[in-house]
């Protein structure tokens, strides 16, 4: 039949009439041939001269090249481009119906039913092969037979239980194997700390490197422990990776790198995964994934909160806050407790899970907004909202017994004007604000934030109040002390105000940068730094201006002295007398010097902040006993003029010290002094009222 059919193509083409729809060019199309096409097509006749081939030869050519091509693709392996050719076969094959026999096609079915039939049991062969499959080639298959198939149900079958599951699988089999390593050093180190603790004290002297030798009557330095070979071992694949691969994890790198995989894997996989599946093959895909991902993760974190013993500690914080807030006795003898620094990094790897939840958490409801509809709240949320439970029990512990023992141990420093306790608490309390806003945990953050707002409004203030007493009783009662304490209290309360200012705007940077996505969250947590304003407002006008004014009174009564020329002067000038005030000053000239002598001492006692609040009281001083003074005096048009100039130089002499409301102190005293100056009382009403171009501090 094939002969038939080679000779009709070759009547058909040296026909005088031939179809205009079949051309050379149309003839010669992508054919394939089983492997016994050779048979049945005979080859082509060899050229003895070099001349153009006839369009039967070219179809022939054309025929045996596809038919090995195919051959060698599924020899290969290469089944995506034994597919490729076969839609190309037929896609050309359509326009040439009537003119090529059916032989043609049989030949291209027997090629596509060996290639399926292959496929079929190369999938079976790589599926079966459990120990040493490449999940590549079982993922390929199972689009092979989505795509190529046309078997979408089973490709999506393949890939979930023969692909999907043992990866995730795999992935979790070493994270758990690296956390092992992690959990054997960890009880290893312990075990040897233990010991090494019960040699020393058994030796009777626990701190000491050296042991008294009774026959030689001299020290011998203790020999070092000498570790194991398993704990040589161990620090060895702490030190080091094993074979370039990663070492020990704890248990939020471990959680890291289970949600970086997960992360990575739709990543990569959602849009052909979409492509081939479809949205429900995809949603499928994506909940076997997050189903085996959220159950690993529960047992690392039911794991973790066994081994830190988070249910034994908080039974012991809240025992140490019942016994605080029980005024009864009670005989039994208290628990141990906690020691806040060993919290410190158990803190830290909680606020690191709750971190590593949140963020695939937001990954997933970006990434999967489509897919993810109505999802349940997995079980790893509830398990991570009760471990987030005693992170905030813990971190207020933390917090609270952490700034009593800074403020416990407060001294004053000798190379500093401030003591220790202010940059201990507020080392504390940013440590904590800023760990809890790090957990990505609105909640806990609010919580924290409520918390260290209360310490340092209450506690924290009460004990900078009673430093200020102390302080001030002391300097009264003993008039030949210097006022270093009482400066230093000072200085403590307007340090702590700008550290609470600092600690504001950091915490506000941190929450933009940590919850822009959710306005709400963003919101609440903005509100709760919001209120330490309040405690800057409350250090002001509660301790630091009350207690400044006392402060200043030895300085203010000093000023008072330095104030008597100028009630003297008189300022009824005329041209000569002012001419001459103008040349020779006695108030100004007087003034200025000996006041430096008296605010430079304060200067050095004080910090930047806190001398600005003491100039301020002396420069209010001086302008409450200048306005008393003035407004008991006579003026001349030009004394008024003087009293001007002089009130200019005083303010441009405080301005040298401080800026902090030295043109208020002098504001009246300053308008006093224009409304002199003017020739009739009715050009008072050009500068009053509606006609105002100032705000007047003198009431009509």
């Amino acid at each position: 039949m094939a002969f038939a059919l080679f000779k009709a193509l070759k009547d058909y083409v040296n026909s005088d009439n031939p179809s205009e729809d079949v051309t050379p060019e149309t003839l010669s199309v992508l054919l394939l041939s089983d492997e016994n096409a050779e048979s049945v097509i005979p080859p082509p006749k060899k050229q003895e001269h070099d001349v153009p081939l006839t369009a039967e030869q070219l179809v022939l050519n054309r025929i045996k090249t596809l038919h090995d091509e195919a051959q060698d693709c599924i020899a290969e392996r290469r089944y995506e481009e034994a597919f490729a050719r076969i839609a190309t076969y037929q896609r050309e094959l359509s326009g040439l119906q009537g003119v090529i026999d059916d032989v043609y096609v049989e030949l291209m079915q027997a090629v596509e039913q060996k290639l399926r039939s292959t496929i079929e049991a190369k999938a079976r062969e790589a599926v079966g092969s459990v120990g040493s499959r490449s999940y590549t080639q079982v993922e390929r298959f199972a689009m092979l037979f989505a795509h190529y198939l046309g078997r979408q149900a089973d490709g999506l079958s393949m890939y979930l239980e023969h692909y999907l599951q043992p990866l995730i699988r795999a992935e979790v089999e070493i994270v758990f194997q690296l956390l092992a390593m992690y959990l054997a050093f960890d009880a290893k180190s312990k075990a040897v700390e233990l010991k090494r603790q019960q040699t020393l004290e058994a030796d009777g002297d626990e701190g000491s490197d050296a042991v008294f030798d009774p026959v030689t009557g001299q020290l011998t330095m203790r020999q070092p422990h000498l570790p194991s070979h398993q704990e040589q071992l161990i620090v060895r694949i702490l030190a080091t990776t094993i074979a370039g691969g990663p070492g020990p994890v704890h248990f939020s790198s471990a959680v890291r790198r289970l949600f970086e995989f997960v992360a990575q894997f739709i990543d990569e996989k959602y849009a052909p995964a979409e492509r081939l599946f479809g949205l429900d093959g995809l949603r499928s895909i994506v909940n076997t994934l997050l189903k085996q991902a959220d159950a690993s993760t529960v047992k690392l974190l039911d794991t973790f909160i066994e081994h830190a013993e988070l249910q034994m500690m908080v039974v012991r914080v809240n025992q140490a806050k019942h016994r605080l807030d029980d005024d009864a006795d009670d005989e039994t003898p208290p628990a141990e407790p906690l020691d806040p620094r060993a919290l410190v990094d158990l803190l830290d790897e909680m606020a690191l899970l709750n971190e590593c939840s949140e963020m695939l958490d937001r990954f997933l409801n970006r990434r999967l907004a489509m897919v993810l509809v109505e999802r349940a709240m997995p079980q790893r949320v509830r398990t991570m909202q009760e471990l987030m439970m005693y992170y905030n029990i813990l971190e207020e512990y933390y917090m609270q017994h952490s700034v009593k023992k800074a403020m416990a141990m407060n001294q004053a420093q000798p190379d500093s004007r401030v003591s220790s306790m202010v940059d201990g608490v507020f080392f504390v309390v940013k440590q904590c604000s800023l760990r809890a806003l790090s957990s990505l945990s609105a909640t806990s953050a609010c919580a924290l934030l409520h918390m260290m707002h209360n310490i340092l409004s209450i506690d924290y203030k009460q004990v900078l109040h009673q430093a200020l007493h102390d302080a001030a009783t002391s300097s009264k009662r003993e008039a030949s002390r210097d006022s270093t304490s009482f400066a230093v209290a000072l200085n403590d309360v307007t340090t702590s105000m700008e550290y609470v200012a600092l600690l504001r705007a950091e915490l506000d940077a941190a929450n933009r940068r940590t919850f822009a996505e959710n306005e709400r969250e963003l919101e609440n947590v903005r509100s709760c730094i919001g209120e330490l304003a309040d405690i800057v407002h409350a250090l002001e006008q509660q301790l630091l201006l009350a207690y400044m004014e006392r402060f200043a009174m030895n300085a203010v009564a000093r000023t008072a002295v330095l104030l008597e020329a100028q009630a003297a002067q008189d300022y009824e000038l005329d041209e000569t007398a002012y001419e001459a005030a103008q040349l020779n000053d006695p108030f100004v000239s007087s003034f200025g010097p000996a006041a430096a002598d008296l605010l430079l001492p304060f200067k050095g006692q004080l910090t930047e902040a806190a001398f600005g609040y003491f100039v301020e009281q002396v420069q209010r001083f001086v302008a409450e006993e200048l306005e008393r003074s003035v407004l008991r005096q006579r003026f001349s048009m030009l004394g008024s003029v003087h009293l001007e100039h002089e009130l200019k130089v005083l303010v441009d002499w405080f301005g040298q010290y401080s800026q902090r409301g030295v043109r208020k102190a002098f504001s009246r005293l300053t308008q006093i002094a224009s409304l002199l100056a003017l020739d009739k009382v009715e050009d008072v009403l050009d500068m009053w009222g509606d006609n105002a171009t100032i705000t007047w501090k003198l009431t009509a």
